[in-house]
């Protein structure tokens, strides 16, 4: 179990103390088949490894992008109606397409957009890269070196909206001091999770609770996940600056 320091400020902002950074070694490793049910939060390692959560499967996928990473033009140009245009590239219509998230490539600055085609049960995961001409690629991830990580405790599937825990299986995730810090909801009392795991994957354990004293509601706040993270350095210290919403 990690040891955890924590202090509360105003709407609930917490910095998380982490312990004395060493080196990092990322590798994404071929050897298992990629299946992804679905595809929510991304992140990228320093090398440019991106980490992707795959919530319907309590799962977080490492893919190494290979030659699709240098295909574009540095930097990535913002672009209007991004829904309609993945749509239009999709042969589908905005309203079946959902934007999960957004992550930089730390070479180079291309954008890497998820999203899901379709609805429900039927619905896939699709990934997007942008470039700085604002050209827009579909990225295969078939055939794509890749490691995987089962996380366990992870809410059961079900429920509609806001009552499908399933969901927040992963909320963030970042990348430092060697390990992929996961922010998140697990199936316990105190469900707010935070999970370092080291990589290249072996298995993830069960991370420790987050528990926050919520001075407004005169409770423990128990199932409020981490909603955003940001690792950061003060005098070689390393922490994390955590937000819940």
């Amino acid at each position: 179990m990690y040891r955890i320091r924590m202090r509360v400020a105003l709407f609930a902002l917490v910095v998380v103390t982490l312990w004395a950074p060493s080196s990092v070694r990322v590798d994404a490793q071929a050897g298992q088949v990629l299946t992804m049910a679905s595809i929510s939060t991304m992140a990228f390692g320093p090398d440019g490894t991106l980490f992707a959560a795959d919530n319907q499967n309590a799962a977080i996928v490492a893919l190494d992008l290979g030659a699709q990473a240098s295909a574009g033009a540095p930097g990535a140009r913002g672009l209007d109606a991004l829904d309609e245009k993945l749509a239009a590239m999709l042969g589908t219509g905005a309203a079946e397409v959902t934007i999960t998230d957004l992550a930089v490539h730390p070479r180079t600055r291309n954008a890497y957009v998820s999203a899901m085609r379709g609805q429900g049960a039927g619905a896939a995961p699709t990934l997007f890269r942008i470039d700085g001409t604002g050209k827009i690629d579909l990225v295969s991830m078939s055939g794509l070196k890749s490691q995987r990580v089962e996380l366990p405790n992870a809410p059961a599937a079900g429920g509609t909206g806001r009552g499908n825990a399933r969901t927040n299986v992963v909320t963030d995730m970042a990348f430092a001091d060697g390990k992929l810090w996961v922010a998140g909801l697990s199936n316990e009392e105190f469900a707010s999770k935070l999970r370092a795991i080291p990589y290249p994957f072996t298995k993830a354990d069960g991370g420790t609770s987050v528990e926050i004293y919520h001075g407004n509601h005169r409770q423990l706040e128990t199932r409020s996940p981490v909603n955003a993270f940001v690792p950061y350095t003060i005098d070689n210290k390393p922490y994390l600056l955590a937000g819940y919403t």
